[in-house]
């Protein structure tokens, strides 16, 4: 039982088994014995398993081919339940505000982006930059730190409503997209863009575009 904990991202056997209990109803033991009485399907109030696929499949809003573009960011790490900036910069939107009050604020987007992938749920290490994109680099008090971004196509899906399910999204962009579709992944970071509900056509909502770096199969 504590290797399938760790294989399914669980740091040990007692966070598996409570977070099986509250995905299912019933204890791991108890399943084995009879899974007919396990809750099946997908449930937000239950988004630690998914014990159904998606019902249909997530596409892309568009493909798009972007020039090299510059990153001012700051770094941060660490997952709590699968969420990035659970446990660290919590003022994470006053950070924004101040880059957009900078004298030469973002001209492409707000965003964040990942330069490797969290091995679990709870990961402490796994890095993420926030910050904003710009046509050009330049300077700045808000952070010394600058990435560019090669220019290439990137595959661009849309997020809607709370941030704290984005990691399903991201789940069913590599598990259900890219698995079926003629392109792979280029060697680049993927990133989150932030748009405001006015800017997406949808007041009082939060919309994130994920943007995954593709090239062809």
């Amino acid at each position: 039982m504590l290797h399938l904990a760790l294989n399914c991202g669980f740091q040990t056997h007692s966070a598996f088994s409570k977070a099986f209990k509250r995905q299912f109803g019933v204890s791991p033991s108890a399943f084995r014995t009879a899974p007919n009485m396990a809750r099946q399907g997908r449930d937000q109030d239950r988004r630690f398993l998914i014990s159904a696929p998606p019902a249909t499949a997530i596409d892309p809003v568009e493909i798009v081919d972007l020039a090299p573009f510059h990153f001012q960011f700051r770094p941060s790490s660490g997952t709590f339940e699968g969420q990035f900036f659970r446990q660290k910069d919590h003022d994470i939107g006053q950070q924004f505000a101040n880059l957009l009050a900078q004298i030469c604020p973002p001209d492409l987007f707000l965003m964040s982006c990942f330069p490797s992938t969290p091995q679990s749920l709870n990961d402490d290490t796994v890095p993420v930059w926030f910050g904003g994109g710009y046509t050009a680099p330049g300077a700045g008090l808000w952070s010394p730190d600058w990435y560019r971004f090669e220019g290439g196509s990137w595959a661009v899906f849309e997020h809607r409503g709370d941030y704290q399910f984005l990691y399903q999204t991201w789940n069913r962009i590599y598990r259900n997209w890219l698995p079926q579709t003629k392109h792979e992944l280029r060697d680049e970071a993927p990133f989150e863009a932030y748009l405001a509900a006015e800017a997406a056509g949808d007041q009082g909502a939060n919309c994130t575009r994920i943007y995954i770096p593709i090239k062809k199969a």
